[in-house]
């Protein structure tokens, strides 16, 4: 059940609707990425940010957020869009600096449950590897900050 309450926070927060913004090092910067409903058409911009996330070390990206005061993890969309690769169960519990709200996800924007075609696919596989990484590195300095 928290779980599910944990989902309607984001997608209330408008999780599908904000760009990905804080890894500046690639391409997904400052735009949002097609809706699902627009990857039907030419999708050279999804392999591109497939290409680009690819590219990224996410440690090293984290790592530069947690310097740039950016504690947000990444989320891949899908049916809903969720921050992959932190425990859900234990971030829903929670009300501190652990906790996953709306405000404190930023979404892979391209990635959806609508798989069209094999960019959506890649790009879906590609960033939920990358955001896994990335959020583990987060979630270790949010726990670390927890502690002090």
């Amino acid at each position: 059940m928290r779980y599910l309450t944990l989902l309607l926070t984001l997608a209330a927060a408008g999780c599908g609707s904000q760009p990905h913004s804080g890894v500046k090092s690639h391409d997904t910067a400052e735009t949002a990425g097609p809706s699902s409903a627009n990857v039907r058409g030419p999708t050279s911009e999804l392999a591109a940010r497939a290409d680009s996330l690819g590219r990224l070390d996410p440690g090293v990206e984290a790592r530069a957020a947690i310097a740039r005061g950016d504690l947000r993890f990444l989320a891949v969309c899908g049916f809903a869009c969720v921050p992959v690769g932190i425990p859900m169960d234990s971030a829903a519990k929670t009300s501190d600096s652990l906790a996953v709200r709306g405000d404190s996800v930023r979404r892979i924007p391209g990635t959806s449950d609508a798989i069209v075609n094999e960019d959506v696919d890649r790009l879906n596989r590609v960033a939920s590897a990358y955001a896994t990484r990335y959020n583990r590195v987060i979630w270790a300095h949010r726990r670390e900050l927890r502690r002090r």
